[in-house]
Parts: C-alpha cells; sequence; structure tokens
C-alpha cells in the first residue's frame, strides 16, 4: 500500500489558491488570485465563443472572430478550442489599469472594419491549408464522423464562407461581458486590483444574456472505420476515439486518470506495447474537456511500417480487453495519480496557470473553487472505478478509427 500512501502525503501538500469572485454590473465575472507569488499580474480572459458555438455561422467564423480580436490587442497571446477562446497576458502592476483599458477598447466594438475582415482571413485561409497539409486530415475525419459535423469540434477550420456580418454577429453573442470570465492572479491588492477593473471592463455595456450549452449527444453510436490514402503522407497513422462522458461529471477524471494508464509516460501500457515494442514511432493519448456534451478518448499511433496496422490495431484491442477485465495494479495507479497531481501543481505553480485555470474551470463550470477540489477528486479514483469505465466507454461499437496510409518510408 505504499504508493497510495504516496499519493495521499503528495495530495497534502497540493498548494490551495485564494479566491475573490464577483460578478459585475454589466454581467462580466472577475475573479482575482491576490496571493500568487509573482513579481507580474496575469491576465487571463476566456469566452463562451469556441468552434462549437457556429450553430448559426459558417464554419470559421469562431476561429476568425479571435483572430481579429487579437489584433487589436497588442501585447496578448490567444487561441481557441472546440469548448472557449481566450486572450492572456504578465504585465507589471504599474501597466494593469493601461492594459485592461485596452481590453475593454477592444471589446467595446463588436463591429469589425473591412480592413480587419479582409486580413485576417486571408491569414487563417492560408493557415488552415497549411495546416491540413501537415496533420492529413486525420482528425477533421475522425471528429466528422463522432459528431456528425466536425466543424463544430474543429477550430481551425478555413474561414472560406465567412462574411463580415457573420463576424459582427458572433462578437455581439459570444464576447458579450455575461459570456466572458477575466481572471487575474500575483501579488497584489485586490481592492486595488478590482478598482482598476471597474473603471475599464465594467464601463462595456451588458450586450446579449449568456446562451447555456444543452448536452449535445454524438450522432452516432456504433462502431465506425474510415480508410483514408494520402499520398503526401510519409508511412501510416491511425486514430481511434472511444466517446466519453461530459467533464462535469466523475467518471470523466476516471478516464482521465485511464488514458494516464494507456499511454502517458514510456511505462504505459501502449508505449511499452506499441513504441518499445517497434510498432510504432509514436503514439499520444488525450481526453477532449468537454462540459456541454460527451468528450471523447483520443489515441494517435504513427506506425513504423503500413505492413503493422492489424498488429498495432490488435495490440491496442488486447489492453484494452485487459483494463476492462482486470484491476490495474497499486503502482500504475499510484503513478498515474501523481502525474495528474503533478500537472495540476505546475499549473498553479505559476500566476499565467493560475489565470488559465481560474478563467477555464469558471467558464465551464461557474466554480472558480474547482481549481483547489480537481486534485482532490482525482487522487479520489479507484482500481475498480477504472475497471468500471473501461467496462462501460472502451467498447468496440463505441469507437471510431480513422487509419490515413502514405508512401513507405525510405530506408
Amino acid at each position: 500500500m505504499v504508493p497510495l500512501i504516496v499519493a495521499a502525503v503528495a495530495l497534502q501538500a497540493f498548494p490551495q489558491v485564494r479566491l475573490v469572485s464577483r460578478t459585475l454590473s454589466n454581467s462580466l465575472q472577475v475573479v482575482l488570485a491576490p496571493s500568487v507569488p509573482s513579481e507580474k499580474v496575469a491576465i487571463h480572459v476566456t469566452f463562451d465563443a469556441g468552434s462549437r458555438r457556429e450553430e448559426s455561422v459558417p464554419a470559421g467564423t469562431a476561429w476568425l472572430a479571435n483572430r481579429i480580436l487579437l489584433r487589436r490587442l497588442a501585447g496578448f497571446d490567444g487561441g481557441l478550442n472546440q469548448e472557449r477562446a481566450y486572450v492572456s497576458t504578465e504585465v507589471s502592476r504599474e501597466e494593469l489599469s493601461g492594459r485592461l483599458q485596452q481590453l475593454a477598447t477592444a471589446l467595446r466594438n463588436p463591429i469589425v472594419s473591412d480592413d480587419e475582415f479582409g486580413k485576417a482571413r486571408a491569414d487563417l485561409v492560408t493557415e488552415a491549408v497549411k495546416r491540413h497539409a501537415a496533420y492529413a486530415g486525420s482528425e477533421e475525419v475522425l471528429l466528422g464522423m463522432v459528431y456528425g459535423d466536425g466543424r463544430r469540434h474543429q477550430p481551425e477550420t478555413a474561414p472560406i464562407a465567412v462574411k463580415k456580418k457573420d463576424v459582427d454577429a458572433f462578437f455581439r453573442e459570444r464576447y458579450g461581458p455575461a459570456s466572458t470570465v477575466v481572471a487575474l492572479a500575483g501579488t497584489f491588492n485586490q481592492d486595488e486590483v478590482m478598482k482598476a477593473v471597474e473603471g475599464t471592463i465594467q464601463l462595456i455595456p451588458p450586450g446579449a444574456p449568456r446562451q447555456r450549452c444543452g448536452k449535445v449527444e454524438p450522432t452516432r453510436r456504433h462502431a465506425l472505420r474510415r480508410n483514408r490514402s494520402d499520398p503526401g503522407a510519409k508511412g501510416a497513422e491511425m486514430w481511434l476515439a472511444y466517446i466519453a462522458p461530459d467533464s462535469t461529471t466523475k467518471e470523466w477524471l476516471a478516464m482521465n486518470v485511464l488514458a494516464d494508464i494507456i499511454g502517458q509516460g514510456k511505462s504505459s501500457r501502449l508505449q511499452r506495447a506499441l513504441v518499445a515494442g517497434a510498432l510504432a514511432s509514436s503514439f499520444g493519448e488525450g481526453m477532449t474537456e468537454s462540459p456541454c456534451g460527451a468528450s471523447l478518448f483520443k489515441m494517435r499511433v504513427r506506425l513504423v511500417s503500413p505492413r503493422l496496422l492489424s498488429r498495432a490495431e490488435k495490440v491496442i484491442d488486447e489492453q484494452v480487453a485487459k483494463l476492462r477485465r482486470q484491476l490495474v495494479t497499486d503502482e500504475e495507479l499510484s503513478l498515474a495519480k501523481r502525474q495528474e497531481l503533478d500537472w495540476a501543481r505546475d499549473q498553479l505553480g505559476s500566476a499565467a496557470g493560475v489565470a488559465s485555470a481560474v478563467a477555464r474551470v469558471t467558464l465551464f463550470y461557474g466554480r472558480p473553487e474547482r481549481v483547489n477540489t480537481e486534485a482532490a477528486a482525482m487522487s479520489a479514483v479507484t482500481a475498480e472505478d477504472l475497471r468500471r469505465v473501461a467496462r462501460k466507454y472502451l467498447q468496440t461499437s463505441n469507437r471510431a478509427v480513422v487509419v490515413t496510409k502514405g508512401s513507405e518510408p525510405s530506408r
């Protein structure tokens, strides 16, 4: 039982973040973490503006809107996925008020100029073409198979059909205060920082109310498989996705731990069986985080040779079958929990990481304090929990597979 004791000790040492949360008069939610050791203040702003929200606009609108906002915010970084968009930066305490004013000015104007629209759209169309060529489109095909309309789950889609009016509408609906969370982390006086927020961001008009998402299920619930040929690709790769529970559930936490046991680190089951076993040159795994519907447990296998496809898939099926039959070992469970704790500790070890985590959990779950409870929830997962979710979700009938074959690698 020593490994489990080690995990418990690690959990006791897990940092707790002091949080101050307030909803402003314009419906904007602000969360401060004023006691994070840092010489700078991290600003992280997240929006309910991921590609999933493209219900009434063409594919690529979310990506284009986020890029236009970033062009207005010199000194900020940003990005988006299917669930959210964000912008972030780190500034000195003396610069904070000015940066908040810059942010407020950018968000106050939802109307995009012709110049902003044309330049950003041209850039993203070019980037999307390059990205598709680099990744051979396998993931896009996989997501389309699972969800039916894959564009809402693959954010970096070329905005070919997007019009300026679409971006204007998206800004009004998805970048208003009610759909936004502002998180600030560092070492500062919370009253002074809140006053700076009130003097800038609170002045943004309320705008449209946030439209809460409903639970969206995949359109298909049976085994799916597609084989693709790509002459430009080298070798072969296989993408697999198991439909998993949404991230508001305890089962989602268990699936995260299970994914670590399957593929995180050299000692994990499929890393040893595929990569160390010379069937694959690389293996990657990961859980998507979706509070609005089914998540995915995805695996990507880069095969050493296309001829090894059937052997590699047999190995995956064998390892998954073992997880469905047998309990994982104490050592495996302890290692997976330590990996999750280490990741969470690293994330909360910097002002930027704290601000990002706080903004994410506040937008997704409405509970800023979740940053202080996720580690405990993950640590409470048992071996029986893992076998139960493996039996429930890691079934062939609940899986989609995409195989892309290219030319045989030169020797």
